[in-house]
């Protein structure tokens, strides 16, 4: 909030200017402000928003002693980005400062803005939620968060003076009229403000009596002071050039300025005469007889006489003098020295007799000759050439500035007859042109002009227009009495004829005629065409005495009609109150009349008390001899049909619509206004909101907005179960039903005048004590339970985990349009109706929310309450272990000379850990399906009751671990590596005396058999034995309804112990072969599964390597084969005797070995000449290849 930062004047107005800072992670949607105001040193004046907003509502209440100002607005004008991540302009509040306010210098707090945590004076609307800003404001202190802020008072000072004339030119006119020039010296007070803030107001008139002027004294022939008035007398004769004068103001301290002028005085002068020849001729024909001297007064020419100056400033520039200034009607007066022969009459003179020199002098104020010139009267006749009447209705005017006065202009008059119009008028002079090229306008007592009839051939029958004297004037009024639509007619209907010397000492006494002329007149009136537009001041009306003409619907009760007639000249002419145009009901004179306003009478329209519907308007325009133009309008007539009362839950600023196709929660007088306890603390507040319709409503229509508190009043008959509430979101109205505890009131609602209704508000509670809550929870579901206030609550349940619910809960919509309803008994609407769900299929040891949606139906209302009631950390047990549901057959085996490698696939029901071991199938192990889970999941080696093996080793696992999978993807991949059987001819000895001419079989040989053991157990936690208990708290949090109203669960886990374990499976195995499919009957069960690792490539020699050669009677035996081996081999003579036999362990499959022979078995050299080498080799496994030869002989 921005205060002035410099002092306030009393009778001042300063603004107050309310911005918010808005951050990026909130849009603002409107806002309510409160502003309290010292209404002691000022009073408010008004509010203006800012463009961002569509209108701004203000009202005004006492509070405490002080004022209230209330300001809201709902509606933007711009885009989103405008009212966020900025600063965003709001309102300027503006105010006066009391004319008493003071001393200077006093500080008062001006604005007050109370805001709390959760409520308070400014409220910015989102959205979201409403949300109540921290106040910053910003006075001549400083900038800072605060609860209010300060002004300073400041009086008037006078700055100085200012003098002025209205005037600084002024002409010394005194010299030729004797009228004194009189001009005043003004001057003005300057202060430093004013209370209009325009800068013209702080100029203010002095005490005249404190002022007095002065001039220099070298002005003293020049003009002179009176009580501050310039004076220019005829007694002054000398100009002077801006002429300092001064003027002092005040008693104690004198205030001085001083005023330019310059007097202006005639230099020169110089007569004309109209006559350009200055002689004035006999207007008598050679052969009348003059009459004697005097009896004839008008027998010669006359002539206007002009007096022209030069003006002078005392200056020496071109622009200090103005030449040739005709100031003939200033002449103080004309003279001449010989009246007998000229007469005078103002500045026209006439001959009266011959004379061959008359001086004729122009005098000045004080009698003196200002000029002069010399008219001669000549008895010389001169011949009338010309008499002719001149009708004028207008004179146009322009102006063209002159080339060598830079500045100066000259205006051109030019006469014009325009009758055009009904009515038209123009003045009829007569003018004289004569043979010596002068002219004069002849006098009116001298002539007789009427007008010439019309002839057969015309279309008129009179003349359309009549001649009248005018009172006055010289002239002859013409007027048009012709009507629109008449012919055009032009041509020369005035005839005038001009006598002179009317005397009876004539012979004539009618004088003489000395011509006879004629004048040109044109009447061309416009003919009517068409009603060109029948205009109301509103197309809807309604009666004085219905509704919907009190405001804030103000529908008018007369609608003023305006008639527009176009003409076929192009112009349209508002003919409203001419008697010609009527304005008539054409269709529904039983809906609505038209009257004409007596003192202007212009037609208008108004509605028949009591009905409504529309009636069609006709104007008409009838000209005499003219088709009959018409046009229509149709003007509505609306009645106040019904007031409509809508109450939604919540506080908007605004009604939700206007149009009533679109609004919902309209109550009625035979059903209650149901408000409803929306947690388990707080009820839902509604808003009241008056809307009327108009007998124009149909199926759709914009209802009228009467939510103004001066037209409409909403009143509690009890307070004690609901109150009338201020509307945070509209501080303008207290329209909000606050619901205070279980019970009725009654609501009237009253608009204007005449319309008051009378609705029953019942405050309700969906929910007996001890609901809603969940019971008989399970591994995989649990009940519901809702002990209903009555049978008229519909609720809808959803079930969701918690996970889930936590990133984005639904709303009361989206439950009911998702969930499932509730069971209920036989309930009526009158008694408690308990209704139960029983959920089944959840996943066990999991955590989820129960959402409820509460609708309440009765006959005529079926509402969904906003809240919806969340029952949350409902955790389901689990009590069983998983079970396997998949293992897969050996993959990817790899073996090398030590290890061996292989992966299996493995599923289970649900996640958790797997716990697997390998041992050896060796025949002294027995028993395997007795082995203990413990020992698995350990990894331990098989107990003496399952293994008797001597080699120890082959009780030993060969691999085990764990394997963790979870929920979402509760199947994985065991890679199992381990060390391959021992070698069974790990016994024999490498040394070849040891291994041969024995008879012994080879040893046993190792087995490929082995068991996979797997034990489940599902992770942590199971809430085994977990106390959990549903039901509705004692209060909920906050101050007002939440869109969630929570109920969370307590849980506990089993009294005396820990968290509870993991649910392990347990013997007995199920006995399989590994890649079986598995057996329903094995759920819930470890397994045992027997595999044996492939044997391999057939064991065989290396034939590029193994070799048998011969030397010195030495048979040296070379070989390599490609798997771990026990080579066999035999030297037999040729008699098939054996004569030598050994057995070589390969352990290295890639080295290449040798055996050399020499000796038989009995220890001789050898001696035969040639001898069978027979060779094989047997893997680990018992697996023999097939036996080879090779020949020996000695050479």
């Amino acid at each position: 909030m921005a205060l002035p930062i410099r002092p306030i004047h009393p009778g001042e107005t300063f603004r107050a200017t309310l911005s918010a800072f808005v951050g990026s992670q909130q849009t603002i949607t409107g806002f309510a402000v409160r502003l309290l105001f010292n209404a002691s040193w000022m009073t408010y004046v008004k509010a203006e928003k800012s463009s961002l907003w569509a209108e701004l509502d203000a009202s005004l209440a006492p509070d405490n002693g002080g004022m209230a100002l209330g300001l809201n607005a709902m509606r933007r004008t711009a885009a989103d980005s405008m009212y966020q991540n900025r600063l965003v302009p709001l309102l300027d509040a503006y105010f006066e400062l009391i004319d008493s306010a003071g001393p200077d210098g006093a500080v008062f707090v001006a604005l007050d803005i109370r805001n709390g945590t959760s409520n308070g004076d400014v409220i910015l609307l989102s959205a979201a939620n409403p949300f109540v800003p921290e106040i910053i404001f910003q006075d001549f202190h400083a900038i800072s968060v605060a609860t209010s802020g300060s002004v300073t008072v400041a009086t008037q000072r006078q700055l100085g003076l200012l003098a002025y004339m209205t005037n600084h030119d002024l002409f010394n006119s005194a010299v030729l009229d004797s009228e004194d020039v009189i001009t005043p010296i003004q001057a003005f007070v300057v202060l430093d403000w004013s209370p209009s803030g325009a800068v013209d107001n702080t100029l203010v008139l002095p005490n005249n009596t404190s002022c007095s002027c002065s001039a220099p004294a070298n002005v003293s022939n020049t003009l002179t002071i009176t009580s501050c008035r310039v004076v220019l007398t005829s007694a002054h004769n000398q100009p002077v050039k801006q002429a300092r004068l001064s003027v002092a103001c005040g008693n104690m301290v004198a205030l001085t300025a001083q005023v330019v002028v310059s007097v202006w005085y005639p230099g020169s002068y110089r007569v004309e005469a109209s006559d350009p020849d200055s002689t004035l001729s006999s207007l008598l024909p050679i052969n009348v007889q003059a009459s004697a001297t005097g009896t004839c007064m008008d027998r010669y020419q006359s002539t206007s006489l002009y007096l022209f100056t030069t003006w002078i400033n005392g200056g020496l520039l071109n622009g200090d003098y103005i030449t040739d200034v005709d100031v003939t009607r200033l002449v103080a007066n004309w003279t001449t020295d010989a009246p007998q022969a000229l007469r005078l009459a103002r500045a026209t003179a006439t001959g009266l007799s011959a004379h061959p020199g008359v001086n004729v002098s122009a005098l000045g104020a004080r009698g003196n000759v200002l000029a002069s010139i010399q008219l001669a009267i000549s008895s010389e006749p001169v011949c009338v050439e010309a008499l002719e009447a001149v009708a004028l209705s207008s004179i146009s005017v322009t102006s063209a500035m002159q080339p060598s006065s830079v500045g100066r202009w000259r205006v051109h008059f030019t006469p014009t007859q325009e009758l055009n119009w009904e009515g038209a008028s123009a003045k009829v002079s007569v003018f004289a042109s004569f043979s010596d090229g002068t002219a004069m306008p002849v006098s009116s007592s001298s002539i007789t002009t009427t007008y010439l009839p019309m002839t057969n051939s015309s279309a008129y029958s009179v003349l359309p227009f009549s001649l009248q004297p005018l009172p006055g004037y010289p002239a002859l009024n013409l007027t048009v009495n012709a009507s629109f639509g008449s012919p055009m007619v032009c041509g020369p209907f005035l005839k005038t004829t001009w006598s002179i010397c009317s005397s009876p000492a004539l012979a004539k006494t009618d004088g003489v005629l000395m011509a006879t002329g004629s004048g040109t007149v044109r009447v061309d009136l416009p003919t009517p065409v068409r009603v060109e537009l029948l205009q109301p001041s509103s197309t809807v009306i309604t009666s004085a005495n219905s509704g919907a003409s009190q405001p804030p619907i103000s529908v008018p009760t007369q609608s003023y009609l305006k008639v527009m007639v176009a003409f076929d000249d192009g112009v349209v002419r508002d003919m409203t109150t001419d008697r010609r145009v009527q304005v008539l009901v054409h269709e529904g004179a039983d809906v609505c009349r038209v009257l004409r306003d007596d003192s202007t009478w212009q037609p208008y329209v108004e509605a028949v008390a009591g009905k409504s519907g529309s009636c069609e308007l006709e104007a008409r325009a009838s000209f005499s001899g003219l088709p009959l133009l018409r046009n229509t309008i149709t003007i509505s007539v609306v009645m106040f049909v019904s007031m409509q009362v809508y109450v939604p839950e919540g506080t908007p600023a605004q009604p939700p619509t206007t149009n009533s196709s679109t609004l919902t929660n309209l109550v009625s007088q035979i059903d209650p206004i149901y408000l409803f306890k929306c947690d388990f603390s707080h009820y839902m507040p509604a808003s009241v909101w008056v809307m009327g319709q108009l007998s124009s409503c149909g199926a759709s229509c914009n209802l009228a907005d009467l939510n103004f508190p001066s037209m409409t009043r909403l009143e509690l008959t009890d307070t004690s179960a609901v109150n009338l509430t201020r509307n945070p979101s509209n501080m303008t109205l207290t329209n909000v039903l606050k619901p205070i505890k279980l019970g009725k009131s009654y609501l009237r609602v009253s608009f204007g005048t005449a319309i008051s209704n009378l609705f029953t508000v019942s405050v309700e509670d969906p929910f007996q004590a001890g609901s809603p809550r969940v019971f008989d929870i399970t591994d995989t579901g649990f009940t519901i339970a809702a002990n209903m206030s009555s049978g008229s609550y519909k609720v809808t349940y959803l079930v969701q985990l918690a996970s889930e619910s936590n990133s984005a809960s639904p709303t009361a919509t989206i439950v009911e349009q998702a969930g499932l309803a509730m069971t209920a008994g036989n309930c009526s609407q009158a008694n408690p109706c308990m209704m139960t769900a029983t959920v089944t299929g959840l996943i066990p040891a999991t955590n989820y929310t129960v959402f409820l949606a509460v609708r309440f139906e009765v006959a005529r209302q079926s509402k969904l309450i906003r809240t919806i009631f969340a029952i949350s950390s409902v955790l389901t047990s689990d009590n069983v272990p998983p079970s396997f549901t998949a293992l897969g057959d050996m993959q990817n085996v790899t073996q090398d000379s030590t290890h061996f490698r292989m992966r299996v696939r493995v599923a289970m029901s649900e996640g958790g850990t797997i716990s697997y071991v390998i041992y050896r199938n060796s025949s002294c192990v027995t028993g395997v399906e007795r082995l203990p889970v413990q020992i698995v999941r350990s990894g331990g080696q098989l107990p003496k009751t399952v293994c008797t093996c001597n080699n120890t080793s082959l009780c030993e696992p060969v691999d085990w671990g764990n394997i963790t999978m979870s929920d979402d993807q509760p199947s994985d991949v065991v890679t199992i590596s381990g060390l391959l059987p021992p070698n069974p001819y790990d016994v024999l000895s490498t040394s070849i005396l040891d291994n041969t001419c024995s008879t012994d079989a080879l040893p046993p040989p190792a087995t490929p058999a082995h068991m996979l053991y797997l034990v489940a157990q599902d992770d942590l936690p199971t809430y085994k034995g977990w106390n959990v208990t549903c039901g509705p708290p004692s209060s909920s949090p906050g101050d007002t309804c939440a869109t969630i109203a929570l109920a969370p669960c307590t849980s506990s886990p089993p009294v005396g112990s820990a968290a509870s374990g993991a649910n392990v499976q347990s013997a007995p195995y199920k006995l399989m072969q590994l890649g079986e499919e598995l057996q329903g009957n094995m759920a819930g069960s470890p397994l045992l599964a027997s595999f044996s690792l492939p044997p391999g490539d057939n064991i065989a020699f290396d034939p590029l390597v193994t070799t048998v050669t011969v030397a010195s009677r030495t048979i040296t035996f070379q070989f390599k084969v490609n798997r771990v081996a026990a080579i066999q081999y035999r030297l037999d003579q040729f008699s098939g005797a054996k004569a030598f036999s050994g057995i070589y362990p390969v352990y290295d499959p890639a080295m290449t070995y040798n055996v050399t022979i020499s000796k038989g078995c009995n220890g001789t050299l050898l001696k035969e000449p040639s001898y069978t080498l027979w060779y094989w080799a047997t893997d680990v496994y018992g697996q023999s290849s097939r036996p080879l030869s090779s020949s020996v002989i000695f050479g």
